[in-house]
């Protein structure tokens, strides 16, 4: 178990790359050359009765968003919504389309896949260390963890849920039991998820695609679903426009839970000023030992980094590497 210091792991784009989800330039490129293909897959087996004239309505609207994206580049999709928010319900239904597909796609462990740099596998490991028994196991909770995203999929939390439903479902514990002991480990989606997950609404297996006025949920990268159909049930969860952020409640927690950490660890995290300034950072920090990824990144990049962390205000033995996320977890998960 994680016991001897308490965690906030601050995950970004890069933290799920080794899993199939793509980048946020590439996020861009692939809703400029998948997002028509999804409507066009929706519209051939839709069997709801929308009419064809919706259908050519929305099509058009899609196409002219598409054919704008194509005119520029090298910037992140949230980005270009932001200034051309004309756009912005054609974008939230392209991301979570994507996002969704991502999911069908996704490259989990639990599906037996062999994934280079793979730290959910290496941080699951670390939290089960030293829980033997299924008694033991109903303790995993009480790890010292918390989880901070800024992506919009669902594969970390399912990943911990289902390997350890997987490894309780023949001892005699019941998904019920289990959802009740994941509902304590904080999972805070900064700008919104794709839907929540059926365990996080206590929804049984059967029941796992819901759609009501409040929530709605949609199982993991689940293939009978076309992601366009899943696009234009879930858009409301996704918080796209920089003026509507700041109002999401669960921004508070995140601040909460930082405040609360020993040491905050940055995975694959872009250190994007807005994103710095939603969670107060660097000024929550300031006390805390902070470690972070940069792969790939130049001594001049890393310097920046820890100019905008401020880290001669914090503790000395922080750093920024020229890591993955599994070699950060490695060094620095205790």
């Amino acid at each position: 178990m994680i016991e001897k210091f308490s965690y906030v792991f601050i995950i970004g784009a890069g933290a799920n790359k080794p899993y199939g989800f793509p980048l946020g330039d590439e996020l861009y490129t692939k809703i400029q050359n998948n997002y028509l293909s999804y409507i066009n897959s929706f519209k051939n087996s839709d069997k709801s009765g929308t009419s064809e004239a919706y259908h050519r309505m929305f099509l058009a609207k899609a196409q002219e968003f598409t054919e704008a994206l194509s005119r520029t580049s090298s910037v992140s999709i949230d980005k270009y919504l932001n200034i051309n928010n004309e756009f912005k319900i054609q974008g939230i239904h392209a991301i979570t389309a994507e996002v969704y597909n991502s999911e069908i796609s996704s490259k989990l462990p639990i599906k037996n896949n062999q994934v280079e740099g793979d730290w959910y596998n290496y941080l699951y490991r670390k939290l089960i260390d030293g829980l033997n028994t299924k008694e033991d196991l109903l303790r995993i909770h009480e790890n010292r963890i918390a989880f901070i995203t800024f992506n919009y999929d669902r594969s970390l939390e399912q990943y911990l849920f289902e390997n350890t439903y997987g490894l309780l479902k023949h001892a005699g514990i019941s998904r019920k039991e289990l959802i009740q002991l994941f509902q304590k480990i904080p999972f805070i989606h900064v700008y919104g998820q794709i839907g929540y997950l059926p365990w996080q609404r206590e929804i049984p297996d059967e029941e796992y695609f819901m759609i009501n006025k409040e929530q709605t949920i949609v199982a993991y990268g689940d293939s009978n679903f076309q992601p366009f159909n899943v696009s234009i049930h879930v858009n409301s969860q996704l918080n796209i426009m920089y003026d509507e952020r700041k109002d999401n409640p669960d921004i508070h927690k995140a601040h909460r839970l930082i405040s609360e950490a020993d040491r905050v660890l940055f995975l694959g995290f872009g250190y994007d000023d807005q994103n710095l300034n939603i969670l107060k950072l660097p000024e929550l920090v300031k006390d805390k030992q902070v470690y972070g990824t940069a792969y790939e990144a130049t001594n001049n990049e890393i310097g920046n980094i820890k100019i905008k962390l401020n880290f001669k205000d914090v503790k000395s033995k922080s750093e920024i590497y020229n890591f993955d996320c599994l070699m950060l977890l490695r060094e620095h998960l205790i």
